[in-house]
């Protein structure tokens, strides 16, 4: 069998059209030529009208989502040019098969190509269309804290608490696990302590109570609550509970202002906090090197007699 022969036979097994055939002009007439004309005009505005809902329907007023909208209106835009193309050639005598074949391999070209940069905006549309968080609100992602003030087709931006600026790619925000501290007003937060010595637990939660309740940032409503969460070495482990305001600059600032009222209220009630170390004042370096010299092994309290 000669390849002459060999094409023949095979021919009729062929998907794609022959190409000779692919444009017939012999029966074009004038009420076809305007028809294509009506047909691209119709889809030129059909076009220009979904790009345009399409961008109103993803720019948030919340999010900087412009150039993810931008993308999303041109790709609509041009799948129904694309499409109204196919019609109005139709028209004209051209196989729709041949342009149909054309689109596909356009597209599967620039979807590998492009498809990094593909992934990266699908995943901005992901972030910038959902409503778990927007611009303005603090969250905790991949172990950064922060506050969001930038989603852009490609990463979402953070102002974190020292100043600085962190970049995360949308790709990796879309997989992750967001904490979002800002959705309320108010958020709580958990301090944990050990008290030792011989107090009942309802003695120690009254004085944390009533060193709480003259700390402004820590709210009243919900009001602070103390659980016992178990028992160390001579000692009972308490978690207090405080609520705040969300941000992360006034949740830091109730939790040490907490601290400290507990810690100060605590010391005047004579309720010693259970692992707390042992400050030794050293008056000069004598002294020092007095306490340096002692024998290893030798416990802290056998130098009370040197404290002032």
């Amino acid at each position: 069998m000669t390849d002459l022969d060999f094409t023949t036979a095979m021919s009729g097994y062929l998907l794609v059209p022959d190409i000779d055939g692919a444009i017939d002009t012999s029966g074009i007439t004038w009420t076809d030529v305007v028809a294509a004309i009506v047909v691209m005009i119709v889809t030129v505005a059909l076009a220009v009208a979904l790009s345009h809902v399409t961008r109103q329907r993803l720019s948030r007023p919340e999010n900087d989502t412009l150039q993810v909208a931008r993308f999303a209106a041109t790709a609509v835009r041009w799948v129904v040019m694309f499409l109204g193309g196919a019609i109005a050639i139709s028209f004209l005598g051209a196989d729709v098969a041949w342009f149909t074949i054309t689109i596909v391999l356009v597209i599967v070209v620039v979807f590998l190509v492009g498809r990094p940069l593909l992934e990266k905006y699908a995943a901005g549309v992901a972030l910038a269309t959902a409503t778990g968080f927007g611009i303005g609100d603090e969250i905790s992602v991949r172990g950064i804290e922060g506050e969001v003030i930038e989603i852009s087709g490609r990463s979402t931006v953070f102002r974190l608490r020292n100043g600085t600026r962190a970049h995360i790619p949308n790709t990796k925000m879309i997989d992750e696990d967001i904490i979002v501290f800002t959705t309320e007003q108010k958020r709580r937060s958990e301090i944990d302590l050990e008290v030792g010595g011989h107090h009942t637990v309802e003695s120690v939660e009254k004085v944390i109570q009533d060193a709480l309740a003259a700390v402004e940032v820590v709210a009243s409503d919900p009001a602070p609550r103390v659980r016992a969460r178990g028992f160390g070495v001579a000692s009972v482990r308490l978690s207090v509970r405080v609520w705040h305001e969300s941000d992360l600059g006034s949740a830091t600032e109730a939790v040490d202002q907490a601290v400290r009222a507990i810690a100060h209220a605590l010391d005047a009630a004579g309720m010693a906090l259970a692992n707390r170390e042992l400050e030794v004042l050293l008056r000069d370096r004598d002294a020092a090197s007095s306490f340096e010299a002692r024998p290893p092994g030798t416990r802290l309290d056998d130098r009370r007699g040197e404290r002032n």
